[in-house]
């Protein structure tokens, strides 16, 4: 399993460029675009999940399986029943936040290749509605996309202690993810989701291993499969077929 790469937020403008939901036809060189997508394709480019900070004495970041509780659940129920203040504390720190998870390129450093951001749901309203704006039609096309700029203000610099992300614009002109052939098919030839993990839920048993301060160490199932979903499908499959530079010829709106 690939290791994920957590973009680190740079004050100022950061330029990056959306990594669409993976799609094998990406990385074929003739393909019907307005045929329904394969099965083995991820229609969006994000994922939600719901994420647990300061879990246990080392104080590990879980994810937590949104179709049934598990030991976090559990936990704040119980502090629940104490009614005084240590125990609101605890349960504030423990508390599941709902996270959106994307991959970006950031373009000032491509060599480090594909990295994924994990934004508040705040955030992410915003970076939608750059996405319904007729203006910039499908921001994550890979063929004719924009790059984001995002303006990042850290909480050190900031006028409330929080970290902000004032301005976020898409860039004027619409470009292809890469000219590079080599660069495509490592951006695009894989589900990241799949070969990272990223935003997986944990197992019980690595939560609960969490909680009791042995997370490091546990050796078993740390993740589960996601569950399902009619927007959000997985695939272990790697495609490494012909780059279709600049677009194929029967993708909507090329020349």
């Amino acid at each position: 399993m690939d290791s994920v790469k957590w973009y680190a937020w740079k004050p100022g403008k950061n330029v990056l460029r959306i990594i669409p939901g993976f799609d094998p036809r990406h990385c074929q060189a003739e393909f019907d675009a307005y045929a329904p997508p394969p099965v083995d394709a991820r229609e969006c480019f994000y994922i939600e999940a719901r994420r647990s900070k300061n879990v246990g004495p080392n104080k590990r970041v879980v994810f937590l399986d949104s179709t049934r509780p598990g030991p976090i659940e559990k936990l704040i129920q119980e502090l629940q029943g104490c009614g005084d203040k240590a125990a609101e504390l605890a349960i504030r720190k423990l508390q599941p936040a709902n996270r959106a998870f994307f991959f970006v390129i950031d373009r000032h450093e491509e060599q480090v290749g594909p990295q994924c951001i994990d934004w508040n749901m705040l955030e992410y309203i915003k970076l939608f509605g750059l996405f319904v704006s007729p203006d910039n039609g499908d921001i994550s096309c890979p063929f004719q996309g924009y790059d984001l700029i995002v303006e990042y203000i850290p909480k050190e610099a900031s006028n409330n202690g929080f970290a902000q992300w004032p301005n976020m614009t898409a860039a004027a002109n619409s470009t292809p993810i890469t000219k590079d052939e080599d660069k495509w098919l490592d951006w695009l030839g894989e589900d990241l989701f799949e070969t990272t993990k990223a935003g997986w839920p944990h197992s019980v048993e690595y939560i609960q291993a969490c909680l009791d301060g042995t997370g490091g160490a546990f050796e078993g199932v740390l993740h589960l499969p996601p569950p399902p979903s009619e927007d959000s499908m997985h695939s272990r499959t790697v495609y490494r077929s012909p780059m279709p530079f600049p677009a194929p010829r029967n993708w909507p709106g090329s020349c």
